[in-house]
């Protein structure tokens, strides 16, 4: 119905000349190979000049690098800062160190309260990793092996103990040449000098230590809801009840656990590498304490004596951009969004932030529209599909109270700095991050983030499409851009939160957020989630790849037939709405252009872009590809959820 008028009617044609569409349409030019066919190689024909302007490795990295470069800009102002104790902390990590031996001082003080001894001293007192760990993530927001949050009662689920993995999970293995070099480096500055066999004996207990990390897959999908009780299942060196007094003994007052707490894990193999760990130095723990004790180092010390010399190697980034950008990632762990806030109250004013909203509706009904139609999903099944798309919620902007520059300071009223003194800043915000983890407000403005992974994601116990506001900017999104942009953006990753809540993970987990496997009889089911997507591509994808690349093609379908549907609600406006600088291309092949810019990369994930398009029904029709061409294959080997 929606392309009847099309066929009837020679389409009108009209020109969007406004920045948004003349900078999206230079985005596209700059990174399209106008030379591939779009028919043999959408992924070439769309990104086969986009090159990468720093190190990022990809175009969502170029989008979170610039919102970075905003988010310092605005914290290298004081004068002109919406939260200045924030701004302040910032300039602390940034400028030089007038007091050098006083901040290592106080860290050494620090860092041996927590357990920390080493290389200063030898321990006089045993003490247990784990309590070391849950300390270093509960009250100073350090994050080693894992990350452990606690939520409040949210979403009509109760207080509930988050893990995720923790920053070793992107640290690179070293040489052992390289490791020698660089602790050498950092126990200079704390005037402390150990032999040959001591670094050989931390490296290997480093390597073991990162390795426990590494081993969970980066973007690894294998969340669990167990209860506190049933830990054992996954720890065998640490009861359940040893987590349980702990873990009351950090959260307290804010949070009690008991044996029925419930415990949401982003990955189970988070806490079986950590039980390894454990179980393999339970006669060594001093020794497992030193390897702590050196990530500890590594990861602060840089911002303790200001030296961006001391930061890990990257290829041939400039290193003092990455120490501006490290000082950024330390006050942004401790003030969220607030470092971006003038540019956020620019950008997303009362009707933008409406508009958003009333976005995301629109892909939502398509989606329920979408299943609805589907005609290999049994009806009673349908129902509960399309409850738990109703339900879900939409999470990209903070609460209200975060664009009220009153209500802002007041959340913010117990974080002070004293000038000069990074390490008192570190200790006192850290403390004052500390007292707001049981605030109302701790999931809607205090643990918000611009991001950095993946610009969506989709909760599966909270029912939540995530999306990060530090990709919100261009070329994935603009104020005043075309529908064509911003459905084949935006539009695609909503839908895609909405078809995972049904995917493999989906199915185990109802509208209540509880285990349940609800979909009853998978035969049909099984048949379609495990079609092979790459059949007749001549490559076969690994599990890990053909779990992520389900949800994209019937994500694309259905934010297509919403922007389709967006269109044909606009009276009296062109039927096309072209791109200046891009003349030649029709809004519907727009679309599927911003679609898989997003995924153009240097790391050869093409796949990403053309598995999605190829079986996708529309594409073929807008860039009208013969029948049998490597993007229109026979229908025999496209897989279909929601054409």
């Amino acid at each position: 119905m929606l392309f009847t008028r099309w066929v009837r009617n020679k389409p009108t044609i009209g020109f969007c000349d406004k920045p948004d569409c003349v900078r999206h349409a230079q985005e596209l030019l700059a990174a399209m190979d106008s030379s591939a066919s779009p028919c043999d190689n959408f992924y070439k024909f769309t990104c086969g000049s986009w090159r990468p302007k720093r190190m990022e490795s990809s175009m969502i990295g170029r989008i979170y690098d610039e919102s970075a470069e905003i988010a310092i800009s605005e914290m290298e102002s004081k004068a002109d800062a919406v939260l200045p104790v924030a701004a302040e902390f910032y300039q602390t990590c940034a400028d030089k160190r007038a007091q050098k031996e006083s901040e290592l001082a106080i860290f050494n003080s620090l860092k041996e309260d927590m357990g920390l001894t080493w290389p200063n001293r030898k321990r006089s007192a045993k003490i247990d990793p784990l309590t070391v760990l849950l300390n270093l993530t509960i009250n100073w927001n350090f994050h080693m092996l894992f990350n452990l949050r606690a939520f409040p009662i949210y979403k009509g689920r109760p207080q509930t103990l988050y893990i995720r993995r923790g920053i070793l999970s992107s640290w690179r293995p070293l040489e052992l040449q390289t490791f020698t070099e660089n602790v050498r480096r950092h126990l200079k500055q704390l005037s402390v000098t150990i032999t040959k066999e001591e670094v050989e004996n931390l490296f290997v207990v480093v390597r073991n230590i990162s390795s426990s990390a590494l081993n969970v897959p980066p973007g690894a999908t294998n969340e669990v809801l167990i209860r506190l009780e049933n830990f054992a299942k996954h720890m065998k060196t640490r009861t359940a009840d040893t987590w349980k007094k702990l873990l009351n003994g950090f959260h307290k007052p804010d949070y009690s656990w008991n044996p029925e707490s419930f415990v949401f894990v982003e990955d189970t193999r988070i806490l079986l590498q950590f039980d390894s760990l454990l179980k393999e130095y339970q006669t060594r723990e001093e020794s497992l304490l030193e390897g702590f004790s050196w990530v500890y180092i590594q990861s602060m010390l840089w911002s303790v004596v200001g030296n961006h010399e001391l930061l890990p190697p990257d290829g041939n980034a400039d290193l003092m951009e990455k120490f501006k950008k490290s000082c950024l990632d330390n006050v942004q762990s401790f003030f969220g969004l607030v470092v971006s806030a003038r540019h956020l109250y620019a950008r997303y004013n009362d009707t933008v932030r409406k508009k958003l909203d009333t976005f995301y509706e629109s892909v939502r009904g398509q989606a329920v529209t979408d299943v609805k139609a589907a005609g290999w999903i049994q009806d009673s099944i349908k129902e509960k599909v399309i409850t738990k798309i109703q339900d879900m919620g939409f999470n990209a902007m903070p609460e209200e109270s975060f664009f009220s520059k009153i209500a802002l300071a007041n959340l913010y009223r117990d974080f002070s700095t004293t000038s000069g003194s990074f390490m008192r800043n570190y200790i006192s915000v850290a403390r004052a991050y500390r007292q707001v983890i049981g605030h109302e407000s701790f999931v809607s403005v205090y643990s918000k983030r611009l991001g950095g992974g993946a610009p969506s994601r989709y909760n599966y116990y909270y029912n939540i499409a995530f999306m990060s506001l530090g990709a919100l900017e261009p070329p994935l999104f603009y104020l005043d851009g075309t529908l064509a942009i911003r459905y084949g953006a935006v539009g695609t990753l909503i839908a895609e939160c909405m078809v995972r809540s049904f995917d493999k993970q989906g199915i185990l987990v109802n509208d209540r957020g509880e285990q349940e496997p609800w979909w009853g009889s998978t035969t049909d089911y099984d048949k379609v989630v495990n079609c092979d997507m790459f059949r007749g591509t001549g490559k076969s994808g690994s599990d890990r790849d053909k779990a992520a690349l389900f949800p994209l093609a019937p994500a694309l379908s259905a934010s297509f037939r919403a922007y389709r549907a967006a269109i044909q609600k606009i009276k009296g406006d062109p039927d096309q709405l072209r791109l200046k600088g891009l003349e030649d291309y029709s809004d519907d092949q727009v679309f599927f252009m911003t679609y898989c810019l997003m995924r153009c990369n240097t790391g050869g994930k093409e796949h990403m872009c053309n598995i999605p398009v190829r079986n996708t029904k529309m594409f073929a029709t807008v860039f009208q590809c013969p029948p049998d061409s490597p993007m229109n294959p026979n229908p025999k080997n496209k897989c279909t959820v929601l054409d």
